[in-house]
Formats: structure tokens, C-alpha cells, sequence
């Protein structure tokens, strides 16, 4: 642990409206530190003293430099700063809003040399962005923007990051994927300071996390080091009523009470849970209207998945199985497939298995663009065709499954609740 970025007695605000008052922290290098804090705290304005963007009074030091006596371009190459939004408001390719990165080290009328052409590319590739590096920026949308600008930084080479709320354009997908690329770039001799309302992408990103409250720092928590009881109750004293779940090694926010299980039952928190488990396929389990399929089709809309009209024809005519490879890259297959529900089930699926459901797991085994498979109720499967458990492990290998399964097909879940690699919601609130 060492003192690379200090904050002394800051106080800070606009005109007469103090915001800042008196606040104090340092960070580590190679560390990556949140800020949370209700609306108003103080968080993007600590972001705006430190560059310099309003006045302040205190002491900000950099690797033992202090701040103030650091000026322009200088504090430009020392310091990236990603605001909530970029600022860009005339057209202009995406390579060009990267290469901007270079410019605090470039010369007026400097040309941009091959090299950093290069690392351009480089940078766009790891942020996830080569593919749109013609595209005008301004006719992105806002989560690609802020990738972009990831991109950049990356480029800058700053030894300082400051993100203010970089998650607030992007879906859960690629928050997950920002927590990817903010590791890889806070190294030694690096520092990131992050201003987040994501609390749960706070405890899974952060090394450390700073609590605001009316300008500041109420408290200080580490999630992988400090128990249970420091974190639950520095997180209280921010958010008040909360229920905190611990699994597999990192923690889970939510406002108000849980159920039996210990589970929470909105979308974003059960994804957040499940990311957090580090496994890679979900099953839905529990009775009939538990709300297991709504639960599934939920989670779905918060990875990214863009599919909403599909998942929900599959799921409200009981009747087909869909695979689509246009929109989010996903095979689905619907309860009952071909059946009107009501009628004959059995025999329904058997004849759906052999004429739907397979062709739709061969096409999703053979496509490598195909990267989820859904189904809704594969208990029927597993009940009507002796062929699924083998068609399932096939694709358990190669793909992330999502899966709802009714509570009583039990012989299912005996094969799979126990695996590594499998993260279980029980809606019934009972322990599998």
C-alpha cells in the first residue's frame, strides 16, 4: 500500500454553494477505487477539481507532485478523464476520436505517425470498437460512444484514470466487460478512481471503495478483505435498508428484504449474482406460476441480449422453437414446441424434439457466432425424449446455457445442480 494520489482538505463547489467540504483519501497504485454516493454527494465535482476544471482549496498530489503546480498539456498526459458524456459534438470517424488520445504529446501541426496509428488499432481492439473504427462517432449509440472513449484513454496512457459513471450508457453485458478492460489497464504505477450508482458493479470492480456523503468520505470498505459485518454496515450507512448476499467470494446489494433462499428476485440482482458466481450456465427452477420464464426472459433484456419480440413470441404461443443468428446470437427453444399447450404435451414434444428442437441445437453447435442457448421447461424434454440429456451435454460444452426447469422434473436437476458450472435459482425458495 503507498500514497500515489492524495486528496487533502478538499473543499470545492459552484460560487457560494459549497459541495466539497474538507474531504480526504488517498489511493494505491495498481489499484482500481470506487466512489459511491447518492445524487448530490460531491462525486463528479471531486472529478472536476481534480482536473483543474473548477477551483478548490486543499492538495491534490500525483506520485508525490502536486497538482497545482501542474499546468495544461502536462496535467493532461499525467491525467484521463472520461466524463459521463463525451462532449463531441461534431462528426468525425471513431479513429479519429481515438487518436485524440496522442494529442496532450503532440506538437501543433504535428502529424500522427504510424505508430500510433497502430496503437490506435491496438486500443480499439481491446475496448471492443476496431469493427466500428470508420463509423462517425456521432452516429453510435451512447454505450459504444463510451467505449470509444475507453478506447482513447487507453491510448492517453495516463498514469491517473478518472471515469465518472462510465457504466451509465452501457447494459449489463458490457459493464462486465469494462470490468475486464479496467483491469487490464490499472497496473503498477496506474491509478483509477471511478464515480459509480452501480453499487454491485462497484463491489465486483473495485479494490477499494470510498462511501460519499454531503462532500465527504464517510467510510471506506475493501470487498475481498473485509468481512461481512464492515461492508454490510458501510453500505448502510449510504443506502440505508439493504440486504447484502455473499456468494462465491464477492458480495450482492439489494434494497429491503430477501426470500428463504437468500435470493433476490429482480433481473438485474440475480444477473449480478450469477456473473458473480464466475459460473457459466443458469437454470431457472420452481412451480408453476413462480415466475421462472418472466425471471429468464428478464435476465436476457439485462445481458444485452436484444431480443425481446423473440423470446417473447416463443414464450406466449407455447409453441416453437426459434433460432435466430441476427439478434444477440441465440438459440431458443419454447416450451411445448408445435403444441397448443392444452393437448397431447407428450406427444407434442417428442415430435418437436425430432423435427425442432434438434435441428435448432445442431445449427447453434455448428455456428460459432451462436454464444446462448435458451430453453423454456426442459423438463418435458428430458420426459418425452430419451436423446436430450445427450443433446444437452453437447452443447453444455461449447455454449452459456439458460435454462428454466419446473421444480418436480427433479431427476434433471439431480444431474446438474451439483456441477461447477452451473448456477441454480430456485423461485420456491427452497435449497436444491
Amino acid at each position: 500500500m503507498n500514497d500515489f494520489f492524495t486528496a487533502g482538505s478538499i473543499t470545492a463547489g459552484y460560487g457560494r454553494q459549497i459541495i466539497l467540504n474538507g474531504l480526504n483519501f488517498t489511493l494505491s497504485d495498481g489499484e482500481i477505487t470506487g466512489i459511491l454516493g447518492s445524487n448530490g454527494c460531491g462525486k463528479s465535482t471531486l472529478m472536476k477539481a481534480i482536473i483543474h476544471d473548477i477551483p478548490y482549496k486543499g492538495c491534490f498530489t500525483l506520485d508525490g507532485r502536486i497538482l497545482s503546480e501542474i499546468k495544461g498539456r502536462k496535467l493532461g498526459s499525467m491525467i484521463s478523464y472520461v466524463p459521463q458524456k463525451s462532449g463531441i459534438s461534431i462528426s468525425m470517424p471513431v479513429t479519429d476520436v481515438v487518436m485524440m488520445g496522442f494529442n496532450p504529446d503532440m506538437h501543433l501541426l504535428q502529424n500522427y505517425s504510424v505508430v500510433q496509428f497502430d496503437k490506435a488499432y491496438e486500443a480499439m481492439k481491446i475496448a471492443g470498437v476496431y469493427e466500428l473504427r470508420d463509423r462517425d462517432y456521432l452516429s453510435l449509440s451512447e454505450g459504444q460512444k463510451q467505449l470509444c472513449i475507453m478506447a482513447r484513454t487507453i491510448v492517453e496512457d495516463a498514469r491517473l484514470l478518472l471515469l465518472d459513471e462510465p457504466e451509465s450508457a452501457l447494459d449489463f453485458r458490457h459493464r462486465y466487460e469494462l470490468i475486464s478492460l479496467l483491469k487490464r489497464m490499472v497496473t503498477p504505477k496506474r491509478a483509477a478512481l471511478i464515480c459509480l450508482h452501480d453499487t454491485n458493479l462497484a463491489l465486483r470492480l473495485c479494490d477499494n471503495i470510498l462511501l460519499m456523503r454531503d462532500g465527504r468520505i464517510e467510510d471506506s470498505i475493501r470487498p475481498a478483505a473485509d468481512s461481512y459485518e464492515v461492508v454490510y454496515n458501510a453500505l448502510s450507512k449510504i443506502y440505508g435498508n439493504i440486504t447484502l448476499i455473499e456468494t462465491a467470494g464477492n458480495y450482492v446489494m439489494s434494497w429491503g428484504c430477501n426470500d428463504t433462499s437468500g435470493h433476490m428476485y429482480d433481473a438485474g440482482t440475480v444477473y449480478d449474482e450469477y456473473m458473480a458466481s464466475g459460473k457459466k450456465h443458469l437454470i431457472v427452477t420452481g412451480a408453476i406460476g413462480s415466475g421462472k420464464t418472466t425471471l429468464l426472459r428478464d435476465i436476457l433484456k439485462e445481458t444485452g441480449i436484444n431480443m425481446p419480440g423473440l423470446i417473447t413470441k416463443a414464450i406466449s404461443e407455447n409453441c416453437v422453437a426459434i433460432y435466430d443468428n441476427v439478434s444477440g446470437n441465440v438459440g431458443i427453444i419454447g416450451k411445448y414446441m408445435g403444441g397448443d399447450g392444452r393437448t397431447n404435451k407428450m406427444q407434442t414434444v417428442r415430435s418437436g424434439f425430432d423435427n425442432v428442437a434438434i435441428p435448432a441445437i445442431k445449427r447453434a453447435l455448428s455456428d460459432e457466432k451462436c454464444k446462448y442457448f435458451v430453453m423454456d421447461e426442459i423438463g418435458y424434454l428430458e420426459q418425452s425424449h430419451d436423446g436430450f440429456k445427450e443433446a444437452l451435454l453437447n452443447l453444455w460444452d461449447s455454449k452459456c446455457v439458460m435454462a428454466v426447469v419446473r421444480g418436480q422434473h427433479i431427476p434433471f436437476l439431480d444431474d446438474i445442480k451439483n456441477r461447477d458450472d452451473v448456477f441454480v435459482i430456485n423461485m420456491d425458495g427452497d435449497k436444491l
